[in-house]
Formats: C-alpha cells, structure tokens, sequence
C-alpha cells in the first residue's frame, strides 16, 4: 500500500515527528521562548517570598509557644499532651513536644 504525503490536522506528515499511535501521530513540542523584552521576575520572586516568610514564620512561632508555654492563651504543655492522649497518641507529652 502506497502512503502519501498527505497533511494530518493540518501538519504536514514532513512535520510530524515519532511513532503512530492507533492512527494518531504525535508532534513533538518546542519551547517557546520567551520574547526579547522580558524582564527577569527572579528579584519580585525573592522578595515575595521573603514577604511570606516573614509573616508565616512568626504566626508558626506564636503557635508553637501557645502549645509547648502556654503564651497568647495558650493551653500549655500539660494541656497539649493531654489533648495528644485524648486523640489516642499515647505517651502524650512526646507527641505534644513533637507538635508544639
């Protein structure tokens, strides 16, 4: 059987790249790129990041301290555990260290 150079979904087969699956042919994607004015984001990247890390990093803390001393309300450390112990985490007080 004779196979033509015929287009399939608008590639030319001369365009199409790998192995037939079922009928179908598969073309290999290039990567874009990017245009020649782009700026670089790697700079806002960091300090977005920054941004985030300084206000989750003192919400964790406050957390932490509010399970393991009892500040900001807190139950403390003996509370903790006994909640630990109450869930089923048996011996508490490891697993409310661990958590805290």
């Amino acid at each position: 059987m004779r196979r033509y150079a015929r287009q399939e979904h608008g590639v030319p087969r001369s365009q199409v790249d790998g192995p037939a699956v079922r009928g179908v042919r598969v073309r290999q994607l290039q990567p874009r790129r990017a245009p020649a004015d782009d700026v670089d984001d790697a700079p806002m990247l960091g300090a977005g990041l920054l941004v985030v890390r300084l206000v989750l990093g003192p919400l964790m803390a406050a957390h932490g301290a509010q399970k393991l001393f009892g500040w900001f309300g807190g139950p403390g450390l003996r509370e903790t555990a006994a909640g630990m112990e109450h869930l089923g985490f048996r011996p508490g007080l490891p697993f409310a260290l661990a958590a805290g």
